[in-house]
Parts: C-alpha cells; sequence; structure tokens
C-alpha cells in the first residue's frame, strides 16, 4: 500500500513538472505567480517544481517584471534554449539526414549523409548520431 501511494504522489509531481514546462514553453516570460494563477497549484508546489525545472536546466530566470503592487518584482522564467534537444530524422533510400531543435524549436544544426548502396542504415544512422550529435543534450 506505501509503495502505491508513493508511486501515485511520484506520478502526480512528474504530470505538474511535464504541466508547468509546458506551460513556460507555450507561453514564455511567466512569473511563478502567473502559473500559480494558471494551473491552479499550490505557491509552495510551484515554487518546488520551478526549483526542480531550474536544476535540470530546462528553464532559467530572465529578469523581473514591474508589479502594479507594491511588494517585489516577480522573477520572470523562460525556457532554457540549450537545455536539451529534439532531434529529427529522416531515412531516405539514398540518405539519413538530421535535424537538431533546441527547447524553442529552433533548428541549431542539419546534417546529411548520403548512404552507400546496400550500406546498414542502422549501424550508419547510430555512428551518424554519435559524431554530429554528441555534445547536444537530446531529449526526444
Amino acid at each position: 500500500m506505501q509503495n502505491s501511494k508513493k508511486s501515485s504522489q511520484q506520478s502526480i509531481k512528474e504530470a505538474n513538472l511535464k504541466l508547468v514546462f509546458s506551460l513556460v514553453c507555450r507561453e514564455r516570460l511567466l512569473s511563478r505567480a502567473d502559473i500559480k494563477k494558471i494551473t491552479k497549484l499550490s505557491a509552495a508546489t510551484v515554487s518546488s517544481l520551478v526549483e526542480e525545472l531550474l536544476e535540470l536546466g530546462l528553464i532559467i530566470e530572465v529578469g523581473a517584471k514591474e508589479v502594479s503592487t507594491s511588494g517585489r518584482k516577480a522573477i520572470l522564467l523562460d525556457v532554457n534554449p540549450a537545455g536539451g534537444y529534439l532531434a529529427g530524422v529522416e531515412i531516405s533510400s539514398s540518405a539519413i539526414v538530421l535535424d537538431l531543435y533546441n527547447l524553442r524549436f529552433e533548428k541549431v544544426l542539419h546534417k546529411e549523409k548520403p548512404l552507400e548502396r546496400n550500406e546498414a542504415i542502422l549501424y550508419t544512422l547510430a555512428d551518424f548520431l554519435r559524431k554530429e550529435a554528441s555534445s547536444y543534450k537530446i531529449l526526444g
């Protein structure tokens, strides 16, 4: 029973982490208060999730936003473009094409490798990825 409860809590945390990250990806330049208002999560939960995303390097603090009331300025959060990369691979009978995108979906790499006739495609793809994309933190 205890393990079930723990895994359920972990699942909820992972879902909330994905929710906050996808919100920052979509909306960009949000404060913790904005995230709290949109998601209806508690301030403590939002702070904890944001801290984890900051530690993972997926988001960054980019400055402060003036607030209309007296109080401290809201720290704005944005996607860290270098926090990870997404790989797109196209395989045809004549070539393998690799495109890498940062977390802002900006293309950062485009490579093409012609295929020799009867070349082992999977081996070539693995070798190509290892050589061309090994310095990137590929997330998917």
